[in-house]
C-alpha cells in the first residue's frame, strides 16, 4: 500500500495585516509569480476607481512584469501610475479590433453584470492578453453567468470576501499563488489568511475516509461498496483510510486488494471538555492532515467523476455543502447548515482544530444544527465569517440517500436524481445518512454490489446472511403476540433518582403504584432500563447514556427513552427502543429504528387539567361559534399563510404559548384560557411549527374540537385507530380543500369519536398504560 507525500499547498501562515510597502521589501521578488493578495478590506475602499489603481496594483507590479487595468476612468491615477511605471490602465472603450499585448496579469476593475455592455467586453480583452485575471465585485450571479460562459475551464480562485475579488488562471498556466484572504466584515476582519497555491500539471485527487464501524455483514458491505465507487469514480486516486479500532477483518481484506489504498490508525484528541467520537477523532485526525484531500463518509457511494470536485479544491481553502430542506428533517430549522460528509480541503493547515475548539467553548459548547462535528465546523465558519461553499457544487455533491432515485443510465452507469424536495437535481454522492442506510430502503446500488462480491468469492461477514451480534431485539410489532402482563415489568432507572418517577413531568411509567411497573436495581435484572431525559436538554441527556453508560454498551435493546422533544433526531441514532412526540419520519420509516409515536403531554399540566372534571365538561359544553379556529405562535413554514388562510368562519388568534418558566398557576391558567377558546370553534388547525409536532392535536380532541393536522409525519396508535374517523390530515395549509372536506364530515359522530379517543389513548395515565401494554411486553427467558 502506497502512503500519501505531503503537498506544498500545505503550506500556509496565519497572516499578519500587512501595508503596502511589504512587497517593497521583499516579501513577494520580483519575477516569480507569486502574488500576496490585497489588504484592502471593502470598508476601507473608498472608491472602486482608488482601488484599483492605487494599493492593488502598487502590490501586483512588484512581481509581475506588466499589469494591465481595465477601468472606467480614462485618466490614470497619478499616484498609482508615479509608483508603478510597469502598470498600464485601459478604459471599457478598448477596440475590439485591436488586440491587447500579453500581459502577466490582467485586473477588472469594477461590478461586473449584464448591465454594462463595456464590462463584459473587458473580461474578453483581459481573456485574450492575459494568463492570470482578477475580477473585482465578481460575485454576483450575473457575474458569475459570465465568468462562467468567458472563462470556461479556467481555473477559480476565492481571493477576498469582504473586497468581492476573484482570481481566474488560463488552463495549463503553471503557477506558485501566494494569496491572503479576510473573512469577516468591517475594518477589522476577524480572520486573516495566507496560503500556497500551487497551479498546473495534472494531480491525481486524494480522497480520505473514516471505517469506525462494527463488525457486521451489513456495514462491512458498505464499505466495500464505497471503495468500489471510489476506485471507479477517481481513477489513479491515493486513498487514505483512517481507523480508530482498526477494520473488520473482511474489510481489511477487500482494501488490501488495491494498491492505492493505505490505512491509517488515527488518535483521539484530550476527551475531558468533550468526548465525543466525531469530535475527539474525526475533527481532530483530519485537521492533523498535511496533504490537500477529498474527504466523502464511508456512507456515502460516489456515483460521478471525482475530478469535477478535485479541480475546483484551489478556490477556497476549505469547501463543503449545505444540507437541503428535506422535508420533516432539516426543513424544520431556520436557517440551512454545513453537512461535513464531504470536504474538500486545498490547504489543510486551515482546518485549525484548536481554534475550532475554543470557538466551541467559547460559545457554552452549543451546538446550533444536527451532527457534532459539523456543528462545531459551522459555528466556526459563523464566527470567523468563512463561506464554505462554492458555485459550483452544490447539494447533488452530498444528496440524502432517502430523497434519491437510482437508476442505470444509457451506457449502464448507475445515476441519482432527488425526489420529493422543493427543487430535484442530479445526484453524484448519495449519502447514506441517519436513517437512511443503504439495507433500510433496499438502496439498487448495495443490492447489486452485493451480489457482485458475492458471486467474486468476497467475504463480508463470518457466514452469509449471518444475524449481527447483540442486535437489540427492538419493540413489539403491532398486532403481534404479546406475553402476560399479570407481572410487573421490572425496570432498571439510569440518569436520574427513583423520585423522578413519581412525579408527572410525562413519562410511561407514571405513576408507579398501577401494579404495572417494579424498580429493579440491577440492570442485569431488569426487564427494561428506562433512560431518563431533561425537558430542558434531553440531546445532553440522551449523549451521556449512550457514550458513558456501561449498561448501555452491553444491552443497548433494554433501553427505553421518552422525549417530548420538538427535533428529537437523537431518537434515530440507533435501535434502541423510544417513544417520542412527535417524530420526523412516516410510520413505517419510524419501526425501523423502534421509534413509536405516542400523543404529546404536558405533563403536570394536563396531570391538573385531567383531575378537573369541571373545566372539562365546561370545555366540552361549549356553543360553537366558529367554523374553524388558530391559537398559538405563528412561527414555522406550515403557519406562515394563517393570515391570508381563506375559511369561512375562521378565528385567528395569535400568541405565544405559555412560558415554560412562568409560575405552573400562571402557565395553567394561560392553558385554561386557550382550551376554551378551541372548545368554541368546531374544527382546530393544527400546524406543525418549527418543531415536528404540534399539542394543539391532542388539547382539541380533549375540549371536544376536531383537529386538523397539518404536516404531521406519524400520528400515535395509527396502527390500531383509524384517526380518519375523528380528524382531519393535511400535508399543507389549502383553505377551499379543507373547507370541503370539514362539510362532508359526519360532524356528531366524529366529535364523539374524538373525545372517546383521547380519553382511551391520550389522557396521561389511560396513554401510558397503552404504551407498555402494547410496546412493552415483559421480555421472559
Amino acid at each position: 500500500m502506497s502512503e500519501p507525500t505531503a503537498s506544498s499547498n500545505g503550506a500556509c501562515t496565519r497572516a499578519r495585516n500587512p501595508d503596502p510597502g511589504d512587497s517593497a521589501r521583499g516579501e513577494i521578488r520580483a519575477g516569480d509569480w507569486d502574488i500576496l493578495e490585497s489588504f484592502v478590506t471593502k470598508n476601507a475602499v473608498h472608491s472602486v476607481a482608488q482601488f484599483g489603481q492605487g494599493a492593488l496594483t502598487r502590490l501586483f507590479s512588484a512581481c509581475c512584469r506588466q499589469v494591465r487595468v481595465f477601468t472606467p476612468e480614462t485618466r490614470l491615477c497619478p499616484e498609482a501610475h508615479g509608483q508603478s511605471p510597469n502598470v498600464v490602465c485601459l478604459p471599457y472603450t478598448y477596440g475590439e479590433d485591436l488586440t491587447p499585448p500579453r500581459t502577466d496579469l490582467a485586473f477588472v476593475d469594477g461590478p461586473v453584470d449584464f448591465t454594462h455592455s463595456a464590462r463584459w467586453h473587458s473580461v474578453h480583452l483581459a481573456r485574450k492578453c492575459a494568463d492570470m485575471i482578477i475580477l473585482h465585485d465578481a460575485l454576483r450571479v450575473e457575474a458569475q453567468e459570465i465568468a462562467a460562459a468567458l472563462l470556461a475551464g479556467w481555473t477559480r480562485i476565492d481571493m477576498n470576501s469582504d473586497a468581492g475579488m476573484t482570481l481566474f488562471v488560463r488552463p495549463g498556466a503553471k503557477r506558485s499563488l501566494v494569496l491572503e484572504s479576510a473573512y469577516g466584515t468591517g475594518r477589522s476582519p476577524r480572520f486573516r489568511y495566507a496560503r500556497r497555491v500551487e497551479l498546473g500539471g495534472a494531480v491525481p485527487p486524494t480522497v480520505v475516509t473514516i471505517v469506525n464501524y462494527p463488525d457486521q455483514e451489513k456495514y462491512n458491505l458498505m464499505c466495500m461498496v464505497w471503495m468500489s465507487r471510489v476506485q471507479k469514480c477517481a481513477p489513479g486516486a491515493r486513498i487514505v483510510v483512517l481507523t480508530e479500532r482498526g477494520l473488520a477483518r473482511p474489510v481489511h481484506e477487500y482494501y488490501r486488494r488495491f494498491s492505492n489504498v493505505t490505512v491509517l490508525k488515527g488518535q483521539r484528541a484530550n476527551a475531558h471538555i468533550f468526548d465525543h467520537f466525531l469530535f475527539t477523532f474525526k475533527l481532530h485526525n483530519l485537521s492533523r492532515l498535511s496533504f490537500p484531500f477529498l474527504f466523502i463518509d464511508a456512507d456515502a457511494f460516489v456515483l460521478s467523476d471525482l475530478s469535477f470536485l478535485w479541480e475546483r479544491r484551489h478556490y477556497k481553502p476549505w469547501l463543503g455543502t449545505n444540507d437541503q430542506l428535506i422535508p420533516g428533517y432539516t426543513e424544520i430549522r431556520p436557517f440551512v447548515y454545513l453537512n461535513s460528509g464531504v470536504q474538500l480541503v486545498a490547504d489543510p493547515a486551515f482546518y485549525n482544530y484548536e481554534m475550532i475548539l475554543n470557538c466551541f467553548l467559547n460559545h457554552g459548547k452549543r451546538f446550533i444544527c444536527r451532527g457534532e462535528d459539523q456543528a462545531m465546523l459551522f459555528d466556526y465558519f459563523l464566527t470567523i465569517g468563512y463561506d464554505y461553499t462554492h458555485p459550483e457544487i452544490g447539494p447533488g455533491w452530498n444528496a440524502c440517500a432517502g430523497y434519491t432515485r437510482l437508476r442505470r443510465g444509457p451506457g449502464g452507469e448507475w445515476a441519482g436524481e432527488t425526489h420529493g424536495l422543493a427543487r430535484n437535481h442530479t445526484v453524484h454522492i448519495n449519502h447514506y445518512w441517519g436513517l437512511y442506510k443503504p439495507w433500510n430502503i433496499d438502496c439498487p446500488l448495495f443490492l447489486e454490489e452485493k451480489d457482485r462480491l458475492a458471486q467474486a468469492g468476497v467475504r463480508s461477514g463470518s457466514r452469509l446472511n449471518a444475524p449481527a451480534p447483540n442486535r437489540p431485539p427492538g419493540l413489539l410489532p403491532a398486532g403481534g403476540r404479546r406475553q402476560s402482563l399479570d407481572a410487573p415489568l421490572r425496570l432498571h432507572l439510569v440518569n436520574a433518582k427513583p423520585e423522578v418517577l413519581a412525579r408527572a413531568d410525562g413519562h410511561p411509567f407514571f405513576p408507579l403504584n398501577r401494579r404495572r411497573v417494579e424498580l429493579c436495581d440491577a440492570w442485569e435484572e431488569a426487564d427494561y432500563v428506562f433512560g431518563y431525559l431533561a425537558d430542558d436538554d434531553p440531546h445532553a441527556d440522551y449523549k451521556k447514556i449512550v457514550y458513558t453508560e456501561p449498561a448501555f454498551q452491553k444491552a443497548a435493546g433494554k433501553f427505553v427513552f421518552y422525549t417530548c422533544h420538538a427535533c428529537p433526531d437523537f431518537a434515530y441514532a440507533n435501535d434502541a427502543t423510544c417513544f417520542v412526540a412527535q417524530p420526523l419520519f412516516r410510520r413505517d420509516v419510524n419501526r425501523l429504528s423502534n421509534v413509536v409515536c405516542v400523543p404529546w403531554t404536558l405533563g403536570r399540566l394536563e396531570h391538573a387539567l385531567i383531575q378537573d372534571q369541571e373545566f372539562l365538561a365546561q370545555c366540552r359544553g361549549q356553543q360553537k361559534r366558529y367554523d374553524f379556529i388558530y391559537v398559538g405562535p405563528a412561527d414555522g413554514a406550515r403557519r406562515y399563510g394563517l393570515p391570508e388562510l381563506a375559511l369561512p368562519g375562521f378565528r385567528l388568534l395569535v400568541q405565544p404559548d405559555a412560558g415554560a418558566r412562568d409560575r405552573p398557576e400562571a402557565q395553567l391558567g394561560r392553558l385554561k384560557a386557550v382550551l376554551l377558546e378551541i372548545a368554541q370553534a368546531r374544527f382546530c388547525l393544527a400546524p406543525r411549527g418549527i418543531g415536528s409536532g404540534s399539542p394543539r392535536v391532542y388539547q382539541a380532541l380533549m375540549v371536544g374540537t376536531i383537529p386538523v393536522a397539518i404536516g404531521l409525519a406519524d400520528l400515535p396508535f395509527g396502527e390500531r385507530v383509524d384517526w380518519s374517523r375523528f380528524s382531519l390530515a393535511r400535508d399543507a395549509l389549502a383553505g377551499e380543500e379543507l373547507a370541503a372536506a370539514a362539510r362532508s364530515m359526519d360532524y356528531p359522530r366524529a366529535r364523539a369519536a374524538g373525545i372517546a379517543f383521547w380519553e382511551a389513548y391520550c389522557r396521561m395515565d389511560n396513554c401510558f398504560d397503552k404504551l407498555i401494554e402494547y410496546y412493552l411486553p415483559a421480555r421472559r427467558d
